[in-house]
C-alpha cells in the first residue's frame, strides 16, 4: 500500500557456470523507491511498474559477453526496461523470458520484447517494434489479467469472464468462449 517492492523465498542466483538459489527468510525490501504499482515474475526475471508507466526488470538474468564468450548474470538492482508511447498507468504484468504483458488501467493489453508473437496479430513493423517498446494487442479495452503460457502463447481474461489464447501457430489461435 505504500508503493514500495519486497522479495521473500527462494532467489535464483546465476553467476556462471554455477547456478544456485539464495533462501530469503523474511520480506526484504528491494531499492527504497516507494512509486511501484504492479510486479510480475518468472524464474528468469521479475519485473515491477512504476507510477509514471515504466516498466523496470528485478533480479534479470541476462547473458554477457566476456573475452568472446558468454556467461550469464544476475542484476542486483532495478533497471528501466520499457516505457508506452503514451501515458499510460500499467496494473497487471506477465514476464517470461525476455517478453513482458502488461493490462492497464484503461483496460488495454500491451506486449514488448523478444517473444514469441502471436501468429498474425502484427505486421513486419509493429513485430520489429514490438522488441523495443511497448505494443498494444488489439483494441480492445476489457482485458483484465494477461498471463504467458509456455514459451509460445499468451492467455488473458477480459472483465466478462472470458479467456482467451493467442499462440504462434495460426491453427492454435482461440477463445474459450467466442
Amino acid at each position: 500500500s505504500d508503493g514500495t517492492i519486497w522479495e521473500w523465498g527462494d532467489k535464483f542466483i546465476n553467476s556462471g557456470k554455477n547456478d544456485s538459489r539464495e533462501k530469503i527468510p523474511v520480506p526484504v525490501q528491494i531499492g527504497h523507491d516507494s512509486d511501484w504499482v504492479a510486479v510480475g515474475d518468472s524464474r528468469e526475471t521479475s519485473v515491477a511498474a512504476k507510477r509514471d508507466g515504466s516498466i523496470w526488470r528485478i533480479r534479470n538474468v541476462e547473458q554477457v559477453k566476456t573475452n568472446g564468450s558468454w556467461i550469464s548474470a544476475t542484476s542486483e538492482q532495478p533497471r528501466k526496461w520499457f516505457s508506452f508511447p503514451d501515458k499510460r498507468l500499467p496494473l497487471s504484468l506477465s514476464v517470461r523470458w525476455r517478453g513482458v504483458a502488461a493490462i492497464c488501467d484503461d483496460g488495454t493489453l500491451w506486449i514488448g520484447g523478444l517473444i514469441f508473437l502471436p501468429y498474425g496479430l502484427m505486421d513486419a513493423e509493429t513485430s520489429r517494434r514490438v522488441t523495443e517498446d511497448m505494443v498494444q494487442l488489439g483494441r480492445e479495452s476489457d482485458w483484465r489479467q494477461a498471463n504467458f503460457v509456455g514459451w509460445e502463447s499468451i492467455a488473458a481474461l477480459t472483465a466478462n469472464g472470458e479467456l482467451w489464447e493467442w499462440d504462434r501457430h495460426p491453427n492454435r489461435m482461440r477463445s474459450a468462449n467466442r
